[in-house]
């Protein structure tokens, strides 16, 4: 496989995400897969720091468009969360790659834990982050997830998270575990039992990291009268900038020290006598899969990976996050029961070098690969309507729950009776209403001129469908009702003078597939009666804030529910080949906190492009004379 790692890292393997990318795509490239690098140092230099977030998706999404034009495409993209939205919802442009989003945890729980401790002794995140975070990169993490092919995540959380919180296809989701280079082992081959004094954090020295729980830790400790120093492995600060973190008088204990590669490093960890790591949040931590290679004694905290690798008093103890005094316990507990310390030190390397290596998990990551791209290939050559089975059943479900309801006087309804015309629209013509529902609109267009039309009214759902057709039959009503795809209607070419659809298009996985199914049945001079949702107003900025904070929007609880404005839907139309004769709204609502949206009834006309419900009457040309 032709493969491209991109992630907005330094090249230079100096921290756990880009050594873990590139140590497990090494073992790819050895196994005969072509990986090509984009990284930070990609990013023109004359591009802010700040809007690289913004910048370096595109860059991701032209690397991948100038392979695919030089006609050497990339099978997959390996893409940071934070970055994928562009390449995942382009992809079409760039050769069609397999997208694979690469989350070193998950953005939307981490925000969710950083939000959870606002106040914190400087944990929470700043104003300014609170405010830009969830506008700017929730955003384009929730977009990049839902339009992957699969999500390569680091612990079962994560996993959890996509299945409970983004309804994912568990098939669609890998998680893996970190591998160590064997020199941490070899480095610490001849540990022995000993006093516990020399603790590792091994890390960047932010507070994701636990760092204001470890400084209270340490200094529980001295007040305790132990004896201890802090090794500080990879901070990215300078050691004064991290002592200042601590009282005076324990700031010479503290000592900061870098690693040029994995051998210095393993060194380091094998000087110490145990590993510290109070993270609030991660995703599984490199350094944490090191110590267990070194035999390090370990205590962190019982989330994220670490509840993943380490089990609590026999490879490690496990604290509660954002509990300094736990930490503090646990750690004393290392000094007070050094063989304890020793055996749990020993079954974590034993555990670690038996389950946790590179190769296994560049195995795992191949197979995502694989799974990727057969997924890619079958939703590039799939028509509108294919894979549409789970969609149908839960449509039925839907419609059952809701059968006996009445939809006759809904804001749509009444604003496409304001412009559909019986004496001309309905009367002896051929009529198709697309998503009938209950049939309340099926039965009203029988009964309002005479003749009636020709109908055929039509659902998604069976039970829709069925509803209908008992209906018609029923009330004595003229028409037929049957169970069809909107996006592949079963009619011939110029067969239906009137194509009526309400609030359709919103609930249909491809609408522009369905408008041109719209215009290929209507007869030249046939009229479409379009209504849709249109998200311009307070409605839509509502969406937005429930996408924002990461609950979903639901009507009723319909499996599908797009985003639509009035003037996309318009562009759509056109698009079809239909001529657009008429526009209007109808609904304006203001929304207060705690109760329902309030309906202004006297709206002036001036807001119109701004209704909820928008109406589009469009007409398809006559046929030209020969």
């Amino acid at each position: 496989m032709k493969i491209l790692v991109a992630h907005c890292l330094p090249a230079q393997r100096n921290g756990g995400a880009t050594r873990l990318m590139g140590f497990m795509h090494d073992q790819l490239h050895g196994n005969g897969h072509d990986v090509t690098y984009l990284t930070s140092e990609d990013v023109p230099g004359w591009v802010p720091r700040r809007l690289r977030r913004w910048v370096f998706p595109l860059l991701v999404y032209a690397a991948a468009r100038k392979a695919a034009r030089g006609g050497h495409p990339f099978d997959v993209v390996n893409v940071h969360e934070p970055h994928s939205a562009v390449i995942a919802r382009l992809r079409a442009g760039a050769g069609h790659p397999a997208v694979v989003v690469m989350s070193h945890g998950l953005e939307a729980r981490g925000w969710e834990v950083a939000r959870r401790h606002v106040g914190m002794a400087g944990q929470g995140p700043s104003l300014r982050e609170r405010i830009t975070y969830p506008l700017l990169d929730l955003p384009q993490s929730r977009a990049g997830l839902r339009h992957a092919d699969h999500v390569v995540c680091l612990n079962l959380e994560s996993r959890t998270f996509l299945q409970e919180r983004m309804a994912f296809d568990p098939s669609r989701i890998t998680v893996i575990t970190p591998g160590a280079d064997p020199c941490f082992a070899a480095a610490s081959s001849n540990r022995t039992c000993r006093p516990v004094r020399r603790l590792l954090f091994a890390g960047t020295w932010i507070p994701r990291k636990g760092i204001a729980d470890l400084v209270v830790a340490l200094s529980r400790l001295a007040s305790a009268g132990r004896c201890f120093e802090l090794v500080v492995l990879g901070g990215g600060l300078g050691q004064d900038a991290v002592r200042a973190a601590f009282p005076p008088s324990l700031r010479s204990r503290v000592m900061c020290v870098t690693a040029s590669d994995d051998e210095a490093a393993a060194r380091v960890f094998a000087g110490a006598d145990a590993y510290v790591l109070p993270s609030l949040f991660e995703g599984t931590p490199l350094t944490l899969i090191e110590a267990m290679w070194s035999g390090l004694p370990i205590v962190t905290t019982a989330t994220s990976g670490m509840n993943d690798v380490i089990e609590d008093g026999v490879t490690g103890l496990l604290v509660a996050p954002a509990s300094p005094d736990e930490v503090a316990a646990a750690l004393a507990r290392l000094q007070d029961e050094p063989g304890h310390a020793f055996r749990m030190g020993s079954a974590a390397r034993d555990h670690a070098q038996a389950s946790f290596t590179w190769n296994a998990a560049a195995e795992s990551v191949a197979r995502a690969y694989k799974a990727a791209v057969d997924r890619s290939k079958t939703t590039m050559h799939a028509p509108p309507g294919a894979g549409a089975a789970d969609l149908q059943a839960d449509y039925d479900r839907w419609h059952g729950q809701y059968a006996s309801a009445s939809a006759l006087d809904t804001p749509w309804h009444a604003l496409l009776r304001r412009h559909l015309d019986p004496a001309r629209d309905l009367a002896g013509r051929i009529t198709l209403e697309v998503a009938c529902g209950r049939g309340d609109l099926a039965a009203w267009c029988v009964q309002a001129c005479s003749p009636p039309p020709r109908l055929l009214a039509g659902d998604f759902s069976k039970e829709a469908a069925r509803i209908t057709a008992s209906r018609l039959c029923e009330e004595g009503l003229s028409g037929q009702a049957m169970q069809m795809d909107a996006q592949r209607l079963p009619l011939r070419d110029g067969s239906v003078d009137t194509v009526i659809s309400c609030e359709t298009l919103e609930h249909l996985p491809n609408p522009k597939a369905a408008l041109a199914e719209f215009a290929r049945v209507l007869s030249p001079g046939g009229r479409l009666f379009l209504t849709t949702p249109n998200y311009l107003g307070p409605t839509g900025a509502y969406r937005i804030y429930l996408r924002l904070v990461g609950r979903r929007y639901s009507e009723d609880g319909q499996p599908v529910n797009r985003f639509l404005v009035a003037p996309l839907t318009r562009r759509w139309v056109r698009d079809a080949g239909l001529i657009v004769r008429r526009t209007d709204g109808q609904g304006h609502y203001v929304f207060w906190p705690g109760r329902n949206p309030i309906k202004l009834s006297l709206a002036p006309r001036v807001l119109t492009p701004f209704a909820l419900h928008s109406l589009v009457e469009a007409q398809k040309p006559e046929a030209s004379s020969p």
